[in-house]
């Protein structure tokens, strides 16, 4: 849960570091902008977490004002976990981050989010398909059945 927000300062700025060596411009434009670029993937990683885990724990049929709660509550324990990891120093966490000085491992945890959602969607425009599909087979179905009984109040009568 805190780990977005220290994995991905770290993750990007050894990015800019890596990008430095061979586009020294871009990595002084994205150095000056890095609070908002820090910034945009921070919200990322809490858009998906936030979209995600409520769907997970409270069930896709829940009210707005139950998910801003449960968003608000997600955002201010975050906030707080992390000053407090911060504070104490060493501890599983900070150790982690040191994996992301890796630029394959920076490049691929700035990318997950973007990922993730794109695979939700992906998912979700698939299962949204097979069910209208599965609809329009059973409108048929009923049709042609609907279509079999009057033949046979007409052939009856």
């Amino acid at each position: 849960m805190v780990g977005y927000q220290i994995f991905t300062q770290i993750s990007l700025v050894t990015l800019i570091d890596s990008l430095n060596n061979f586009m020294p411009s871009l990595g002084a434009w994205l150095t000056l902008n890095l609070s908002t670029i820090n910034f945009i993937h921070n919200f990322a990683w809490v858009f998906v977490l936030s979209s995600i885990a409520p769907s997970i724990l409270l069930g896709k049929d829940r009210s707005v004002i139950v998910h801003f709660i449960f968003c608000l509550a997600f955002t201010l324990v975050s906030a707080w976990i992390r000053d407090i990891v911060l504070a104490n120093g060493s501890n599983p966490v900070t150790t982690i981050s040191y994996l992301f000085h890796n630029p394959l491992i920076a490049t691929l945890y700035i990318l997950a989010p973007y990922i993730i959602m794109l695979t939700l969607d992906i998912h979700i425009n698939r299962a949204r398909a097979r069910k209208t599909k599965e609809m329009i087979m059973e409108i048929e179905i009923a049709r042609h059945n609907e279509g079999i009984m009057n033949l046979e109040d007409k052939t009856v009568s």
